[in-house]
């Protein structure tokens, strides 16, 4: 009986572990607005923005600059991008495939990834 306790407890120590290890990386995720997007941009020429959502929303219209690499294909990524200390900009159409785009790219150790959430709030002019 006293095995099983130690397995237990083995078991929780471990599941612990694991969390605080998960919460280190969502330490780094950062939202910002798109204004803070170009006060950064105007302060720092290493920088790419990166349109999560599908080609043809990306065809659509999308924000001047911006490349097209769908949440589906983000893993990809070191193709395009191998430094990971870049600074990354991510958005999608309404936030929610940014932030699961951004904590991906934090997961895969990129250092520098900023989620600017969703193309409906952008109020600048759209490439197309």
């Amino acid at each position: 009986m006293k095995y099983l306790y130690g397995f237990i407890i083995l078991v929780i120590i471990v599941i612990l572990i694991q969390y605080i290890n998960s919460g280190d990386k969502m330490n780094n995720y950062n939202k910002i607005s798109f204004a803070k997007m170009y006060q950064m941009i105007e302060e720092n020429i290493d920088y790419k923005i990166i349109d999560v959502r599908t080609k043809e929303e990306y065809n659509d219209g999308r924000i001047p600059k911006s490349i097209s690499l769908p949440l589906a294909e983000i893993s990809n990524i070191t193709n395009i991008i191998s430094y990971k200390d870049k600074t990354l900009f991510i958005y999608c159409r309404s936030g929610v495939r940014s932030r699961e785009a951004s904590i991906e790219l934090i997961n895969m150790g990129y250092t520098k990834v900023y989620d600017v959430g969703g193309i409906i709030e952008y109020s600048q002019k759209l490439e197309y």
